[in-house]
């Protein structure tokens, strides 16, 4: 597995710029390009998590990261080298833009600041207020019927596949919690292949069970 460090491009990085973003180390929005504050961000982290510290993200460093293999398929372009720089994120012809990856920080900075259980609907509904200008309402299962279709849509995407795009609302009809079986789930997804933020970050979502009824919307403004 190629390794990607100081002067490496594309969406690889993107991915790991997401992964330090949601672990807090890293702020702002990701650009695709690593620079000096992501290498200081990898440093970070490989200082609190027992690794060598070389601002070099490979196989154990990605690893820790939550980072999966296909993330560093190509290495990530070298800026000079002739190849284009690759910010997008995409997935299921459904490409993130500036606004999503914007509304992803967002979602995740009022995660973080909430950290509570069971609010789910309100920390989603919060941070489309704060990133959009309007206030959305209801439960969980029913944030799919009340967004507004003028600006956001519904659109078919697994899971995985929207774990990987920045800025998507999720919901599901059903949780196993004992509010999740009344009121479902809901969460913004952060665009690392496995975090989503509602009143909490999740660092997992793919690897959590017994959810059913997922809805995928992405927003248009």
């Amino acid at each position: 597995m190629p390794s990607l460090s100081t002067g490496s491009a594309g969406s690889s990085v993107v991915a790991l710029q997401n992964a330090l973003i949601a672990k807090g180390l890293l702020t702002g929005t990701a650009d695709g390009k690593f620079g000096a504050k992501t290498a200081a961000a990898v440093q970070e982290f490989q200082r609190q998590n027992g690794l060598t510290v070389d601002g070099k993200v490979g196989k154990m460093t990605g690893a820790k990261l939550g980072l999966s293999a296909d993330v560093f398929e190509g290495g990530g372009s070298q800026v000079g080298g002739g190849s284009q720089v690759g910010g997008s994120q995409s997935a299921g012809g459904v490409t993130a833009n500036e606004s999503m990856r914007r509304f992803a920080e967002i979602a995740r900075r009022n995660a973080e600041s909430l950290n509570t259980r069971g609010r789910c609907a309100y920390g989603v509904n919060t941070s489309i207020e704060k990133a959009y200008g309007f206030r959305n309402y209801g439960h969980a299962n029913q944030i799919d019927d009340n967004l507004p279709r003028s600006k956001f849509k519904q659109v078919n995407l697994s899971l995985a596949e929207a774990l990987k795009i920045p800025g998507l609302v999720l919901t599901w009809e059903r949780s196993p919690t004992n509010a999740g079986k009344i009121y479902g789930h809901t969460a913004v997804t952060l665009g690392n292949g496995r975090s989503s933020a509602s009143d909490f970050v999740e660092q997992n979502t793919l690897g959590y069970q017994g959810r059913t009824g997922l809805k995928v919307f992405m927003p248009l403004i």
